[in-house]
């Protein structure tokens, strides 16, 4: 579905909002853009496919307290997420292969602290049903047959039990601490490199 220039605006005006609820909202390096797919250039952008929308950025905060400060040097690469994955090639072609879940329980514990996010900002929202909604879509992951259960419904079923589980035993300030981790991490990365955040685009609180 495709959004008119009146309809992003909106959205980024409640983008804003709810974002300044955070915790972190005032911090230099919680830079975001609407028309932006994933984090790049220390920008987390609002865009998944055609659609902005408020649940994408949450989900790229979700993805950034997942990794950590621990993690960013090696996760944070050339200002983009670094996701790592396998390769091999048949006949000529490139392929990612997997041999376990783990793409997929890494995006569980990213969808775990964007729930949490988007709480604290003051979302409207039904634990269950953002789980149930954010899962489905996790079918298309390259790793879905590492996926415990007996067909589809099942491996859905228990992805969403996974997501509310692993919600359920993180609370808010830790999920907090975890994105102010990289956060902190980015700007200290900043003043080593001395790279002026305002060159780099996007909005700041």
């Amino acid at each position: 579905m495709w959004q008119t220039e009146q309809q992003i605006h909106r959205v980024e005006r409640v983008i804003r909002e709810r974002l300044a609820r955070l915790p972190v909202g005032k911090h230099p390096a919680l830079r975001w853009r609407a028309k932006q797919e994933g984090y790049r250039d220390y920008v987390f952008g609002a865009k998944a496919g055609p659609k902005v929308d408020v649940q994408n950025i949450f989900h790229e905060l979700g993805h950034a307290a997942e990794f950590g400060a621990e993690n960013f040097a090696t996760r944070c690469v050339e200002g983009s997420f670094y996701f790592k994955n396998r390769w091999i090639e048949v006949l000529g072609q490139r392929y990612v292969e997997h041999r376990s879940a783990q793409p997929t329980i890494r995006e569980i514990r990213a969808i775990g602290y964007q729930i949490h996010f988007m709480e604290l900002a003051g979302c409207k929202m039904h634990r269950p049903l953002l789980a149930s909604s954010i899962g489905s879509a996790l079918q298309y992951m390259t790793d879905w047959w590492h996926v415990p259960g007996e067909g589809d419904a099942e491996r859905k079923a228990n992805i969403v039990l996974a997501i509310m589980d692993f919600s359920e035993k993180i609370q808010p300030q830790e999920a907090t601490d975890r994105l102010e981790g990289w956060l902190d991490a980015t700007t200290r990365r900043w003043k080593r490199q001395k790279i002026d955040p305002a060159t780099l685009g996007g909005i700041n609180g």
